[in-house]
């Protein structure tokens, strides 16, 4: 994922900062300590370290702790109250001192001034994925999400989204979504569907540091001249939102990223924020794509992957089994088993980003809507469950993966069954899914609210391969990266530079 936030000098000076005298991954340790101790039926004996020893074992804690919310029959108030309490945990820091993030929101703000482009906009198609050389059109679609679960990268869900959203778009190769409003957070991202987005006809507010490149200023766009920094003046883009919405429904896409000092769980916090604070008569839905590095239930298709692949097992693999290096790749059983998929060198904020104001976030605003903001901030808002498109994104090769060990691990993922992708077809593939949540009424993302519904929100998974793996992602990528180097030493000779 790419970087789409300037970095601000030390993480306190100004804007949306963990608590001061916190750091992220003490934070998250007290979040999910919080929680066993709230649900106590839910997580029983499960034990939350911390220091050293929680960065140390994170992976393990949240992966026991997902399957152990995925098989409670409260798993969506148990969303709820860890969403809040995220929420309520993080502070506004300025000139004038440290507040709550959500008292914040409660102040007056003027909204931002707006550009909009002047070019023509665009008709292009834009129902097509890029794959390996060959674009995919509209009618291509189904048949490309067929191939994707015949290798073991994707789940019958995501090609049966990509089959709709074709199917719908099959005679004109296009969508004409000119009546729909998008607010898109981080729209520079690498992974955002900013420019499909556009290429549908939507007006489209670009929330981003960098302002749109030319060719993408064109009359139905509208940004903030010298870009808008989320961190820095997140009430301000909120304001911004509402009055771009103009009294109509807004679609809100929060795609925004960047490295470093805890920034990727601000940033996700902080557009969770702002799709809470705006006002709740604009809200239609809220879109994000998902890492496959945080837990996740496994589908029963990705089961028989697991199966197949270990009868098929490479002699090497199976030694490196029976050394102890290569490890179990799940935890639980039946419609709760959870893939071991942290990598723990991405680290615990990276994760807690992911998990906590992603997963269990969207969760709770499937379920709950507005009653999750409504509680927070002590309003009477009426409970009012939003649409919501999470869906999981392979591993991709963006800028922010470009260190020796991930490119030496991207050489070695095919003896694993992994498929890496290029950014361009992992955006198409995301828009795709997204435009299929938002338009299809009978998709779980409209439908989310029990906690079976809940459970249905994350089966859309292009995983590229992960979730049928039969060990667990960190081992096997630690074997990648191997034979990746073995394969390019001039990376291994790169990294000890």
């Amino acid at each position: 994922m790419s970087t789409t936030v300037a970095g601000r000098g030390k993480q306190a000076d100004v804007g949306v900062a963990f608590p001061q005298g916190t750091s992220g991954s003490a934070l998250f340790a007290r979040l999910l300590e919080e929680t066993i101790a709230a649900f106590p039926a839910a997580f029983g004996g499960l034990r939350v370290a911390r220091g050293k020893e929680f960065r140390a074992t994170y992976g393990e804690l949240v992966t026991q702790f997902e399957e152990r919310r995925a098989r409670a029959e409260n798993r969506t108030e148990i969303a709820l109250h860890l969403a809040r309490r995220q929420l309520e945990s993080f502070v506004f820091e300025s000139e004038t001192g440290s507040r709550p993030l959500l008292e914040a929101f409660a102040e007056k703000a003027e909204p931002l001034a707006l550009t909009t482009g002047t070019g023509e906009p665009s008709r292009d198609a834009v129902i097509a994925v890029p794959y390996l050389g060959t674009i995919h059109r509209a009618d291509e679609l189904a048949t490309l999400g067929s191939e994707f679960v015949a290798r073991h990268t994707s789940t019958v869900a995501a090609a049966r989204a990509l089959s709709w959203i074709g199917a719908r778009a099959e005679k004109s190769g296009a969508l004409d979504l000119r009546e729909e409003r998008f607010a898109v957070l981080g729209a520079a991202a690498e992974i955002a569907p900013t420019q499909q987005l556009i290429h549908t006809g939507a007006r489209v507010l670009w929330i981003d540091v960098q302002e749109p490149p030319p060719a993408l200023r064109l009359a139905n766009v509208s940004w903030v001249a010298g870009g808008a920094d989320l961190l820095a003046s997140p009430v301000r883009i909120a304001r911004t939102i509402d009055a771009f919405a103009d009294g109509h429904p807004l679609r809100i896409g929060a795609y925004a990223y960047a490295p470093g000092r805890g920034r990727e769980w601000r940033l996700a916090v902080a557009m969770n924020a702002i799709a809470h604070r705006i006002d709740p008569t604009h809200a239609a839905s809220l879109s994000m794509l998902l890492s496959p590095t945080t837990p996740a239930v496994a589908q029963p298709e990705d089961l028989a992957a697991r199966l197949l692949r270990i009868s098929q097992a490479k002699l090497w693999q199976r030694g490196l089994v029976n050394a102890g290096w290569l490890t179990e790749a799940h935890v639980g059983s039946g419609d709760s088993t959870v893939v071991r998929a942290v990598v723990a060198a991405q680290g615990p904020t990276y994760q807690a980003a992911q998990y906590l104001a992603k997963r269990i976030f969207s969760e709770a605003l499937a379920g709950h809507g507005s009653a999750l903001a409504a509680t927070a901030v002590g309003s009477a808002a009426a409970h009012r469950p939003l649409v919501v498109s999470a869906n999981v994104a392979p591993i991709t090769r963006t800028r922010s993966l470009q260190h020796p060990v991930f490119e030496a691990g991207f050489l070695g993922a095919p003896r694993f069954g992994v498929e890496i992708f290029d950014p361009q077809t992992t955006r198409a593939l995301g828009a795709m899914m997204m435009l299929h949540d938002l338009l299809n009424e009978a998709s779980p993302a409209a439908t989310s609210r029990t906690p079976a519904q809940a459970a249905a929100l994350y089966q859309q998974q292009i995983h590229g391969g992960i979730f049928g793996m039969p060990w667990a992602l960190d081992r096997a990528i630690g074997a990648a990266a191997a034979i990746g180097f073995a394969q390019r030493p001039r990376l291994l000779a790169r990294m000890l530079r």
